[in-house]
């Protein structure tokens, strides 16, 4: 191949990895920037006048750069085709500071001028933000259908719990009618028999009060006092005998007019069998001629009529 022809190749090849939607980098075996496409400059934020020359390292996070210089000296040893940092996150810095994920793609290439490896680069902002979105929603729909699932379960349970918390109510209820008659005359036999013994002790306290409050009168009264007291009749003991006076009185006035009542009675007695002891004188009424005759009967004397 003519040098036209190697010309005209290098820049087809150019054409070619100006126009692939995937940011490409071409480092050599120092690690240092030799290509730059416009995607590239586009997913970073750099020109490639910038990066041309630079290491590659700084386009990583300054917390994993020191690793990524011994990591891409085992890669040169050993070049392959594949993925970089497979199963981790990799991130990739902007030139204003701003971390964003990509992925990306090792390929190594020998060429006339020794061996370099292409980094291809794929900005997956979008696509990470659209899983952030997808992953809040599924919680979200996660925990509504669990809250909604687990309300329904609560209520189900409530109205189950409380179905048979009436349900044994009744059947207690209904089982407990007649122990309940034979309850509640025991509870009023207890409340009478304690009423009662209330009273009863506030009886005996209140007999015990008086008591010993006519004790501790009768305690200030002095000895002198209680026996002047003693030696003048009170107005009761007065009161008293004067009612006993005039009881006997009338005791002694009944008794006079009783004998008297009796003497005359028995005198009315005595006069009395004295008229009927005495004979009844014979009555004789004689009939006129006239009136026999013509009745036809003749009439009896008073005498023989009392005699029959």
């Amino acid at each position: 191949m003519t040098a036209d022809g190697v010309q005209q190749g290098n820049e087809s090849l150019t054409v070619v990895v100006e126009a692939l939607p995937v940011g490409i980098l071409m480092i050599d075996g120092t690690g240092s920037i030799v290509l730059v496409n416009a995607t590239a400059e586009s997913i970073l934020g750099y020109s490639r006048a910038e990066l041309i020359g630079r290491p590659v390292e700084i386009l990583l996070p300054e917390r994993l750069r020191v690793r990524h210089v011994n990591d891409r000296s085992g890669y040169l040893m050993n070049p392959a085709q594949r993925r970089m940092g497979a199963g981790r996150d990799l991130f990739a810095v902007r030139k204003d500071g701003r971390e964003i994920p990509v992925e990306i793609g090792l390929s190594p290439a020998q060429t006339p001028q020794g061996g370099f490896v292409l980094a291809s680069i794929i900005d997956i902002s979008e696509r990470k933000a659209a899983e952030a979105t997808r992953d809040r929603l599924i919680k979200a729909v996660s925990e509504t259908a669990h809250n909604v699932a687990e309300s329904a379960a609560r209520s189900v349970a409530e109205t189950t719990a409380r179905a048979a918390a009436e349900e044994a109510t009744r059947h207690a209820l209904a089982a407990s009618d007649e122990s309940n008659a034979a309850a509640r005359n025991e509870l009023e036999h207890r409340a009478i028999a304690a009423a009662e013994q209330a009273a009863r002790s506030f009886v005996e306290r209140s007999a015990d009060d008086a008591e010993a409050a006519r004790r501790a009168v009768a305690a200030l009264v002095d000895e002198k006092l209680r026996e002047a007291l003693a030696t003048v009749p009170s107005t009761a003991e007065r009161v008293a005998q004067e009612a006993v006076e005039s009881a006997r009185a009338s005791l002694a006035q009944l008794k006079t007019e009783s004998e008297s009542d009796r003497s005359a009675e028995q005198e009315s007695l005595r006069a009395a069998a004295e008229a009927a002891a005495k004979p009844v004188p014979e009555m004789v009424t004689e009939v006129p001629p006239a009136v026999g005759p013509e009745v036809g009967v003749t009439l009896p004397t008073v005498g023989a009529a009392v005699a029959a």
